[in-house]
């Protein structure tokens, strides 16, 4: 099995500093990999924290915005929290977005960060659940769609109903508000 992997460094438009530039070609890190209770791999492609956060020294400056399309158990968020940036990250798989959300909020109470909130936006994935939660709790409390449109001064709600629309956070937080309950829970 290959022990090492490729790192690439890319950017677009405008060159960016390098933070180092006498960092080593070649870098050593353990791939120390977080387990489940069961001692299974939380992930199987997970990235040392120590790692990502040289990285993300070597290319970023404090209070820069980094980009994890692909966040997996969230390591670069973690790496991002250690090193004073802010974090933007997707996941599609929800197992391993719950692991990310969950590996945050430990590390920011473990970092005494008070008040520490983890947003998330839902995909387009987790829309057609939403849109069922949503329409559950409509018929619990015996809301038309009319009613619901009306209290979000909208014309129609029907797009978001279909399941087939993404939502935005102020959205989502309009919706639990007007109808009593955490939506994204």
């Amino acid at each position: 099995m290959n022990r090492y992997e490729y790192i690439l460094m890319l950017g677009k438009g405008r060159a960016r500093h390098i933070n180092d530039c006498g960092e080593e070609d070649i870098i050593s890190i353990p791939n120390e990999r977080d387990k489940d209770e069961n001692g299974q791999n939380l992930h199987d492609c997970q990235k040392p924290v120590p790692l990502m956060q040289l990285l993300i020294e070597q290319s970023t400056q404090p209070n820069d915005i980094v980009l994890d399309p692909f966040m997996g158990s969230g390591t670069t968020a973690l790496a991002c929290q250690i090193c004073q940036r802010h974090f933007v990250g997707y996941e599609i798989d929800k197992t391993y977005y719950d692991i990310a959300v969950r590996r945050i909020k430990e590390q920011r109470e473990d970092q005494g960060i008070e008040n520490a909130k983890v947003t998330s936006v839902p995909t387009l994935r987790y829309s057609q659940a939403i849109a069922q939660r949503i329409k559950e709790l409509m018929d619990q409390r015996g809301m038309t769609h009319r009613e619901l449109a009306k209290a979000l001064h909208k014309t129609s709600v029907s797009h978001w109903l279909s399941g087939h629309h993404n939502f935005t956070l102020k959205t989502l937080e309009k919706l639990s508000e007007i109808l009593g309950e955490d939506i994204i829970s």
